[in-house]
């Protein structure tokens, strides 16, 4: 592979490049957690000792899911952080930054759904107390969610306020 051609003259290219890049290493973080959590499928209540195996799966997932937010921040701050001429640095962004935005966030709800899952598999003695379990999972999976739609609107709106600042600082 070849290195990459970098235009030292191009500042905004060169900004673009080191965020992504960042970014794309938490990334790496979060799915490599991501897989070895999803390495075992099964029930815990139906194998001794389970319950032991889904919490190393949780943990894992929130090892994955921690990842995915500084992945998320590190790419927000560019919305708050200004540059020695007053533009943001989101003001370089193209579409490729805001897509591993929304890639970190989705992957971040994909964790979250497998941890509210595996949380559902623990304390489950008998039949009785799966409707509680699932009860809890969703609820946990409900709560998250919401949390990271209101993430993404804001964010939405930042993006708007940023891009007409920037149409007026030009």
């Amino acid at each position: 592979m070849l290195d990459p051609v970098i235009d030292w003259c191009n500042f905004p290219a060169r900004l673009r490049q080191s965020v992504r890049e960042a970014a794309y290493l938490r990334m790496i973080f979060a799915q490599q957690f991501m897989v070895d959590a999803l390495g075992l499928h099964f029930s815990a209540g139906s194998l001794l000792g389970g319950d032991a195996f889904v919490r190393q799966e949780v943990a894992k997932l929130q090892a994955a899911e921690y990842q995915y937010t500084l992945t998320e921040k590190g790419m927000r701050e560019a919305l708050e952080h200004t540059l020695g001429n007053g533009c943001l640095v989101s003001d370089f962004y193209t579409q490729a930054e805001w897509a591993l935005l929304s890639r970190a966030v989705q992957d971040k709800e994909v964790a979250q759904h497998h941890i509210a899952t595996r949380l559902s598999y623990l304390d489950i003695k008998n039949d009785s107390d799966i409707p509680r379990a699932q009860a809890n999972a969703q609820n946990t999976c409900r709560r998250r969610r919401h949390r990271n739609y209101l993430k993404m609107i804001g964010l939405a709106g930042a993006n708007v306020l940023g891009a007409s600042a920037a149409a007026v600082r030009r």
